[in-house]
């Protein structure tokens, strides 16, 4: 409705100041009368969950049946196996749970608000109806808004209707009832900033925006989707069926040799508690919830547990030329992406001078040729201070470069470097810069500004050219490029895919350890078909001068041949390929466009290979958990079906069995799902082994005891010693054979 009402009219209805935007008590107020509903991720929601597993079911048949046939005793453990099951299951996934949402929180997106007559920068979830908001480009629009100013403003509202580059302009009047799509003087959450800017006062949020009316009616209850569950779902479902097969096989051979029928009864029902591994999906939920809180201490946040697990799923990573901790510059009068081309002598200064700040050295590099810059540059002297200065020989003259605060380098500064020509700096250049310098300390980016002059024989710093400001996230801190090594060890393959073209794609390859003899560009990608694109993976690691559109088409190409792949980008143009990947990961500084695709949010100071490494740890836990649980039960199935086809009856009353399994099932499955370390090597073969080797040690010892002293009660007391022993040195080496990596 407030698309009809002026702009007097929508600030008089939130009772908002223009000027001041609300103050921190009436944020909280409202703050108080918009309060969330309760998303329902109690116990009791993971509890009902976990009741519906087929395992949980046959658990309870079997304990109805055994209570019907007087196996009170029996029926009250399975009872108790079955709401300890339930109770730690869904303890462990609602902490789990939990612990993602703490990751949420860190990686929403931000917005710049005026509270209290000052502009700031809040997380998006904190933002009430009648705050006042600045877009930019990059940005993600926070909330729905009410246009107050815009200046040649354009956003992306594909994602909502349809229209890539929609004109904003808050002075527009809209009739009562027009579309989404014609309300030109608002602006809608989730939407992208193309150029200009804006001003709005927040008109909705949270399930009230226009974006989430539009997803509510396709909203379908959660469903475990994760990859491991759905293995693991299938695994349960198989070994129900084995169970069930095992049980009957039992009971019938027991009931052809005169069993009792009661006693029959009741072993066999207890038999099949043992063979089902209940513990299995209380220790995955156990590796994953651990697994997320490692990801969350070393600096990663994850949108979703399905986020946090796919990460060790991942065969394939791309990426662009690596990260260099540069967020921006300002040259030839505006702002600059990173991607961007950036003028020669800039580029230069950045290279040549000695800031102490290796980041800016790493971007330069990668937009130049390092190697024969510095040799056609020779340094022959330098001046520090206040500013840091450089002299270079430059062919029969000289260059300097100086490097300092904004502010000293443009106080320094009387003319100015503008596409290619130098003239006079004049007092809109210095408001321009000024304006560029308050735009970057929005963002909380560390500033290095850049001017040089020429012909000196000694190094001077007054008098510059100014050639311009670059911004970066992270100060004196280089952050890590992409491990190559330990990715192919994880058996993870690099590609770089970026819009740079060959020679620069060439020296980030050499960055990234990658092979580059082989480089395919963006018009040579596009002539080819999907099958002649899936060949040249293979010997193909580099793609250059690609388009967004043809990032997302090699994503896909990996995808459809059952490939998972994890992406890495931080702007606007990246968005699309984060979105397309199995797993987006983003930079905490990145712009919105690129967080707000991302599945993965990450530290600068972190590189973001290491997201992969531990997503591989939770899934190697899970696996050797189950392999350990598998193995275990088939122990004590070949131990009670070799017992009883070979005559000798029972080697253990219903509730041993039961206890066995208590024993054996719960706490080593949850040591190993716990593991802190990247595992290559296979226990399968060795586990199962030692588990039929096991069974068959039980049978000889009931046999042996049984004969010789003619004891059943001690028969079977020492084969209950035995699984237990052996089940718990089996966990063992389960857990510590071919541990390579600790993660911490």
């Amino acid at each position: 409705m407030y698309h009809k009402l002026s702009i007097e009219e929508t600030l008089k209805s939130f009772d908002v100041n223009p000027e001041t935007g609300l103050s921190d008590k009436e944020a909280r107020q409202r703050t108080a009368q918009e309060k969330k509903p309760s998303d329902g991720s109690s116990f009791f929601k993971f509890a009902r969950g976990a009741i519906s597993r087929p395992v949980v079911y046959l658990l309870i048949i079997t304990a109805a049946l055994s209570a019907f046939f007087g196996g009170i005793f029996s029926a009250a453990l399975i009872f108790s196996v079955i709401v300890l099951h339930i109770i730690y299951s869904s303890e462990c996934r609602r902490r789990g749970s939990k612990t993602i949402d703490r990751t949420i929180s860190t990686s929403v997106t931000h917005a710049i608000v005026l509270r209290n007559g000052a502009k700031m920068k809040l997380a998006s979830d904190e933002l009430v109806v009648g705050d006042i908001v600045t877009i930019k480009p990059g940005r993600v629009v926070p909330a729905d808004l009410r246009l107050i100013s815009s200046e040649n403003l354009v956003i992306d509202e594909s994602a909502l209707t349809g229209s890539a580059s929609a004109e904003k302009d808050c002075d527009a009047e809209i009739p009562r009832d027009v579309p989404i799509e014609f309300r030109d003087n608002c602006a809608f959450e989730g939407t992208v900033v193309i150029k200009g800017r804006g001003d709005g006062v927040v008109i909705a949020t949270g399930m009230s925006t226009e974006m989430s009316r539009l997803t509510l009616p396709l909203d379908v209850p959660e469903k475990d989707n994760s990859p491991n569950f759905s293995r693991l779902n299938r695994l349960s479902k198989r070994l129900t069926a084995i169970t069930a097969c095992a049980c009957i096989a039992v009971f019938g051979i027991s009931i052809i040799r005169k069993a009792p029928f009661v006693e029959t009864l009741v072993s066999s029902l207890a038999l099949a508690v043992a063979i089902i591994p209940e513990g299995m999906f209380t220790s995955a939920l156990v590796a994953l919830s651990k697994g997320a809180e490692r990801l969350k201490k070393a600096g990663f946040s994850t949108k979703s547990m399905h986020a946090a697990e796919t990460l060790g799923e991942v065969t394939v990573f791309t990426t662009d030329i690596p990260g260099i901790g540069v967020a921006a510059t300002y040259t030839n009068g505006r702002i600059r992406t990173p991607q961007e081309e950036d003028t020669v002598p800039f580029i230069d200064g950045l290279l040549l001078c000695e800031t102490k700040n290796p980041s800016l050295r790493t971007y330069a590099t990668h937009k130049c040729n390092a190697e024969k810059v510095q040799e056609d540059f020779p340094r022959i002297g330098g001046l520090s201070g206040e500013v840091t200065t450089t002299l270079h020989r430059a062919g029969s003259t000289t260059i300097s470069y100086t490097a300092g605060d904004a502010e000293e380098i443009l106080r320094r500064s009387k003319l100015i470097w503008e596409l290619g020509h130098i003239r006079t700096l004049n007092d809109s250049d210095r408001e321009d810069i000024r304006a560029a310098v308050e735009s970057f300390n929005e963002e909380g980016f560390s500033m290095t500004a850049f001017g040089f002059r020429s012909g000196d024989d000694v190094p001077c710093d007054t008098d510059l050219i100014f050639l311009g400001i670059v911004a970066t996230s992270v100060q004196e801190k280089l952050p890590e490029t992409p491990n190559t090594a330990r990715l192919r060890s994880a058996g993870v393959r690099m590609y770089l895919l970026t819009e740079s073209d060959a020679e620069k794609a060439r020296l980030g390859a050499a960055a990234l350890s990658l092979e580059s003899t082989n480089i395919i560009c963006g018009r040579e990608l596009r002539a080819m078909t999907d099958d002649e694109l899936w060949s040249r993976f293979s010997e193909t690691f580099v793609f250059a001068g690609l388009r967004a559109q043809d990032k997302v088409r090699i994503i896909n190409v990996l995808k459809s041949r059952g490939e998972v792949v994890a992406s890495i980008g931080d702007s606007i143009s990246d968005a699309p390929a984060l979105d397309a990947a199995d797993i987006g990961l983003s930079d905490i500084h990145a712009q919105d466009a690129a967080k707000d695709a991302a599945d993965v949010i990450f530290d600068g100071a972190v590189c973001a290979d290491e997201a992969i490494v531990y997503g591989k740890v939770m899934r190697r836990c899970i696996k050797r958990c189950v392999t350990y649980l598998a193995a275990a039960n088939t122990a004590e199935l070949v131990c009670v079906l070799a017992s009883v086809v070979c005559g000798l009856g029972f080697p253990m009353t219903p509730w041993q069995i039961l206890l066995v399994n208590l024993l054996t099932d719960t706490f080593p499955a949850h040591a190993i799902a716990s593991g802190k370390r990247l595992v290559h090597k296979s226990v399968s073969r060795f586990a199962y082994t030692w588990g039929v080797v096991l069974g068959v040690l039980c049978v000889g010892l009931h046999f042996f005891i049984s004969r010789l002293f003619a004891d059943t009660e001690l028969a079977r007391w020492a084969v209950f010693a035995a699984l237990v022993a052996g089940e718990l040195i089996l966990a063992i080496p389960v857990h510590f054979m071919g541990r390579e990596k600790n993660v911490k």
